[in-house]
C-alpha cells in the first residue's frame, strides 16, 4: 500500500541514494491510490532530491510519471514543460538504453507531441510507447495500460480513429 510505501521511505536517511528513488515510487503509488496531491508533492520532492544528486534515469523517470500525473488533471503546460525537460535528460545525456525510463516518457511525450501537431515526433514515441507496452507490459500492467491509453489518445489527436479504438481495445 501507498501507507507502507511511505513509511519504508521516510525511514530512508534523507541523503540516501534509494531515496528519491523511493520517493519516486511512493508519490506514484499515492497518486495510483487517489492521493494525487500528495503524490504530486512526493513526485516533485522525488525529481529534485534525483536531480541534486545526479540521479539522472530517476529524474527522468519521476518527470514522467509527475506529468502523466498532470495530464490527468489535464495541466497541459507543466507536463509539457516536464516531458521536454525529461527528453532533453534522456536524449541528451545519452541515457536511451535506460528501457525504463523511455517506457515511462514515451506515453505522455507521443500525447504532447500529437497535440503539438508534431506528427514525426508523435510516430516515433508512438513506436516507443508500442514498444514499451509489449516490454513492460506483463510485468507492470499499469504501464501496459498508460501506454495504451496514451497511444489511443495520440492517435485520437491525430484524426486516426481506427488505430485510437485498436489501442482502447488493448
Amino acid at each position: 500500500s501507498s501507507a507502507l510505501a511511505a513509511d519504508a521511505m521516510q525511514s530512508l536517511p534523507r541523503d540516501h541514494v534509494v531515496r528519491p528513488f523511493a520517493q519516486m515510487l511512493t508519490g506514484w503509488m499515492q497518486a495510483l491510490g487517489g492521493q494525487a496531491d500528495v503524490g504530486i508533492q512526493n513526485l516533485n520532492q522525488s525529481l529534485l532530491l534525483a536531480h541534486s544528486e545526479g540521479l539522472v534515469g530517476t529524474e527522468v523517470e519521476a518527470q514522467a510519471l509527475l506529468a502523466t500525473v498532470l495530464l490527468s488533471r489535464r495541466d497541459i503546460p507543466a507536463a509539457d514543460t516536464l516531458v521536454r525537460d525529461a527528453l532533453q535528460n534522456w536524449e541528451g545525456r545519452g541515457l536511451t538504453h535506460f528501457l525504463a525510463s523511455g517506457a515511462l516518457l514515451s506515453g505522455p511525450a507521443a500525447f504532447l507531441a500529437a497535440r503539438a501537431g508534431d506528427r514525426e515526433a508523435a510516430a516515433s514515441r508512438l513506436r516507443q510507447a508500442q514498444e514499451a507496452a509489449l516490454t513492460f507490459g506483463t510485468v507492470f500492467p499499469w504501464l501496459h495500460v498508460i501506454s495504451h491509453a496514451f497511444s489511443a489518445a495520440a492517435h485520437a489527436t491525430l484524426g486516426d480513429r481506427a488505430q485510437a479504438g485498436h489501442h482502447l481495445e488493448t
